[in-house]
């Protein structure tokens, strides 16, 4: 039998963050364990490793941020102390510390974006761009809510018009989130729009059913800034927008079509394997689709069941 003695003491930083980081290793995309990782070497290089939790104090993490005035912005420091707060909060759940220290109040300055396209603006902004690549991606990104990454790995099968998994809903098309590893993939409705603009997107597109409706694209953002400039210099008021905007427009979109909370974040991706929904604890605190996406909608929507052709 083998002893399994910890180098850190259960209290201390390194300790508590490497527990949280295990407990979120199985739900997080690759890339967000990465950032995690980063926000965890710079507070070992601040705090130290060994620094017992206890010692963090409101006063010490206050003295900690005005040290990094100048230097990182705020909602920087805000995301490396919540990140540093989440793990505590987390050891304070199973009793592995006393207590956990309020975090001061920091101003966010970092830029919160509200821009979004309507249906009208949508038609419009889509006739400033050349057909090929770039509009198939606007459209993809517009009406299907999905994060780019997943929107440019979108192969033939993944657009099915003649598919009626939903009452009133004809045509489906199939909804990933990799950001999310829990999140269940499956098939959703398709909005008229999509259903109409099908025959388009699948033009040029390989026979077989993975062939890639779009493919990746470089210098997104820049085209569709230059066909909101092209639109401007026409006299037509249709703000710029990123694949952000995009997926906050699909959710306004599905909102104003008296879709409920609950099924926007399906739509979205945020359902776990298990049948939960991502986000948010009751009505006490606000879901990640009502703070970046939407507001509080009647309505109701089935869950998809997941399946695949």
């Amino acid at each position: 039998m083998q002893l399994e003695l910890s180098l850190w003491p259960p209290t201390s930083i390194r300790s508590v963050v490497d527990a949280y980081v295990a407990r979120r290793c199985e739900d997080l995309a690759p890339g967000t364990l990465d950032d995690y990782r980063e926000r965890a070497a710079w507070l070992y290089r601040e705090l130290g490793e060994a620094t017992p939790v206890e010692t963090v104090t409101y006063a010490r993490l206050e003295r900690l941020v005005d040290s990094c005035r100048g230097v990182l912005r705020n909602v920087t420091v805000g995301k490396r102390i919540n990140f540093l707060l989440w793990c505590m909060r987390y050891a304070r759940k199973r009793d592995l510390i006393a207590r956990v220290p309020e975090c001061p109040p920091l101003r966010n300055d970092g830029e919160v974006r509200t821009g979004l396209h309507t249906v009208e603006q949508w038609q419009r902004f889509r006739g400033h761009l050349a057909p090929g690549r770039f509009r198939k991606l606007y459209d993809l990104a517009m009406w299907t809510g999905q994060h780019m990454p997943d929107v440019m790995s979108m192969q033939r099968w993944m657009l099915a018009p003649a598919r009626e998994d939903y009452p009133g809903h004809a045509g489906s098309f199939w909804r990933r989130n990799r950001k999310f590893r829990r999140c269940v993939p499956g098939w959703m409705p398709m909005q008229p729009e999509l259903r109409l603009l099908t025959a388009e997107l699948l033009e040029d597109v390989g026979p077989t059913a993975d062939s890639l409706i779009a493919g990746r694209a470089w210098n997104l953002k820049r085209t569709w800034d230059m066909a909101a400039d092209r639109a401007a210099a026409a006299g037509e008021d249709i703000p710029r927008v990123t694949p952000t905007d995009l997926r906050r427009s699909c959710a306004s979109l599905l909102s104003a079509r008296g879709w409920s909370l609950q099924a926007v974040r399906i739509f979205l991706g945020h359902a776990t394997t298990d049948g939960r929904i991502m986000g948010g604890r009751g009505e006490l605190r606000p879901t990640v689709a009502e703070r970046h996406y939407l507001g509080v909608t009647t309505g109701t929507f089935p869950a998809p069941a997941p399946t695949r052709p």
